[in-house]
């Protein structure tokens, strides 16, 4: 019958664990091809989401370029006034509130980007340099308009364009870094730099005539050969801009790039400085003011940026639709893995309770119980029957057993933890009480030597005045607000008790005589610093003196200890109370 019986026990454990084992290579590869799956699919979505802030970022870094080569015009319109101005000051504010705003946005967006933190760093120095070319342009223009110097206004100008060339390198690299790993982003990132980058060399030819109409002199050799080299590069980069937007422009309305208009305000912005350019190499004499020449020269600009703000917003647009069908396939594909899971482990859950013995579960059972697992099991299932069903009623008639039995151990435990704290604690202040203390101190001063042992002893001055005039209600309350007060002060390594009446102890193990004093006088101060509200809207305000010994040598034990502190408070209270002494050196604070 034994041997019966042990070999149906091996026949069980080796059909149990053929089952798991050939269901675990089962699950093991599923997990491994929906693991695959969802890999792909959520690394395809992650390229889409960073191509999405990369655009975003890089769009940014645009408006931040472009915000300050817009801001050239109304500081060109300050810098050539007459006077204060407020119009052409408001234009100015108004631009440069809009620059600081476009380099927020950029800066938020790269602080969200971890690994750009280079940049941002280069971005923020731009920003600084900006700082410095507005505080100039705001000295000049301060100057009186009769009395500013042609160079002087160019200086003003030149730091505004090194703003520009100080930006170049951080969007250079930024431009670099989106690209390597977007290169399906090229077009749209390489359309809105080279419009920018339009709008930025237009403006300077613009603000390479600011000063001689300013001054109403002829441009000399120096300026024409600057012009005529910012007009070589502007028809370098108008050459780029008719080949980057044909994809743009044509048959398709959506980005609504129309390549004549655009040519055309262009062409009307360069007529204008070509007929200033011939006036000024004449005589000097000019057909419009420096204003003039502002307010109708930046509008022919205007559309660079509208075109490029189109182009980069829906290629923004174009990614976010291509991140949310990623994200679709990848929740698909993840709820189809855990249906895929969940019906294969339905399957196996079945086979397993066809397969595998009751006995067994009974076993695990029994061996839960014995280590102290009472948790409810499943319900019996309606299968098992006869004196399999008898064995499951009596496990859960042991359980139930059990379980009283270790509800009462744990009343018995709660119960002694409140014992434990009604004896540890002074029930009206809910600090540590005199036997607390005294167990704490003996440990401390009766076994060991270190002389960084310490002890304060605090009492309320003239308590007894506090109930004989106010009552015990009263003297409670100053006694709990006492207590809430050194509570938050005290370190939590220090041990705080009432010691009783109105004395309060503080013992520490690892301070110097410097720190107890200072903590005795703090506590001194906390307490009298501020009244205490009584019953019936009365305050009042009570003092403390405190005494403060150290372990020494010829103190030995924690009644020693105790004493001298005890002495250095009565000195305290014998030099006029709301005073601190430490013990041996009578020092008063």
């Amino acid at each position: 019958m034994g041997l019966l019986l042990g070999g149906h026990t091996m026949l069980t454990l080796k059909v149990g664990q053929k089952f798991w084992l050939g269901s675990a290579v089962i699950l093991v590869g599923l997990l491994v091809l929906s693991s695959e799956l969802l890999f792909q699919q959520w690394q395809r979505w992650r390229n889409l989401e960073l191509s999405r802030l990369d655009l975003a970022d890089f769009h940014s870094a645009m408006l931040a370029f472009n915000a300050v080569s817009a801001e050239r015009g109304p500081a060109n319109n300050r810098l050539t006034a007459a006077g204060r101005q407020t119009e052409s000051q408001l234009q100015l504010d108004q631009s440069r509130r809009e620059t600081n705003l476009a380099f927020d946005q950029l800066e938020v967006g790269l602080r969200e980007q971890s690994y750009r933190f280079g940049l941002a760093e280069q971005f923020q120095y731009a920003r600084h340099n900006l700082t410095v070319a507005r505080a100039r342009v705001d000295e000049v223009a301060t100057i009186n308009p009769g009395q500013r110097q042609p160079m002087t206004i160019q200086s003003a100008i030149d730091a505004m364009f090194g703003v520009i060339n100080v930006l170049r390198p951080p969007i250079n690299e930024l431009q670099t870094a989106i690209l390597q790993r977007n290169p399906h982003l090229t077009q749209a990132i390489l359309t809105a730099r080279v419009m920018t980058e339009l709008r930025d060399y237009y403006g300077r030819l613009g603000s390479a005539l600011i000063v001689p109409l300013n001054s109403g002199s002829a441009i000399d050799q120096q300026r024409q050969w600057t012009l005529f080299h910012l007009k070589g590069r502007i028809s370098q980069l108008t050459e780029q801009v008719d080949v980057l937007i044909k994809p743009y422009q044509g048959g398709s309305q959506r980005y609504g790039i129309n390549r004549e208009q655009l040519r055309n305000g262009l062409q009307t912005a360069l007529a204008m400085v070509d007929k200033l350019m011939t006036e000024g190499l004449l005589a000097g004499r000019y057909s419009m003011t420096a204003r003039e020449f502002t307010d109708t020269y930046v509008p022919n600009l205007n559309m660079l940026e509208r075109y490029r703000d189109r182009v980069m917003l829906l290629s923004q647009r174009d990614v976010v639709a291509a991140t949310e069908v990623a994200l679709g396939h990848l929740v698909t594909s993840a709820v189809l893995s855990v249906v895929v899971t969940v019906i294969l482990l339905l399957v196996l859950w079945r086979l397993n309770s066809a397969v595998l013995l009751p006995l067994l579960r009974a076993r695990n059972e029994l061996l839960a119980l014995a280590s102290g697992e009472l948790k409810e099991p499943p319900a019996i299932p309606r299968s098992y029957r006869g004196e399999i069903r008898q064995l499951y009623v009596a496990l859960d008639i042991l359980r139930q057993e059990l379980k009283i039995r270790a509800r009462e151990e744990e009343e018995r435990a709660a119960f002694n933890v409140m014992l434990k704290v009604q004896a540890e604690t002074d029930p009206l202040t809910g600090l540590f009480n005199r036997r607390t203390l005294e167990i704490a101190g003996r440990r401390l001063a009766d076994y060991t030597m270190d002389d960084r042992v310490g002890l304060i002893l605090l009492d309320i001055d003239c308590f007894k005045r506090v109930n004989d005039d106010h009552g015990h209600l009263a003297g409670d309350e100053v006694l709990k607000e006492v207590a809430r007060r050194l509570r938050q002060r005290v370190p939590a390594s220090m041990t705080l008790a009432r010691y009783g009446g109105e004395e309060f102890a503080i013992l520490c193990d690892d301070a110097g005589k410097d720190t107890l004093l200072k903590l005795a006088d703090v506590l001194r101060l906390v307490i009298a610093s501020v009244p205490i509200d009584l019953l019936k809207d009365v305050s009042l305000t009570v003092t403390a003196s405190a005494g403060v010994a150290m372990k020494r040598a010829d103190l030995r034990t924690w009644h020693d200890l105790f004493a001298e502190a005890d002495r250095a408070l009565y000195q305290a209270k014998a030099k006029g109370r709301n005073c601190v002494v430490i013990a041996e050196l009578e020092q008063t604070v």
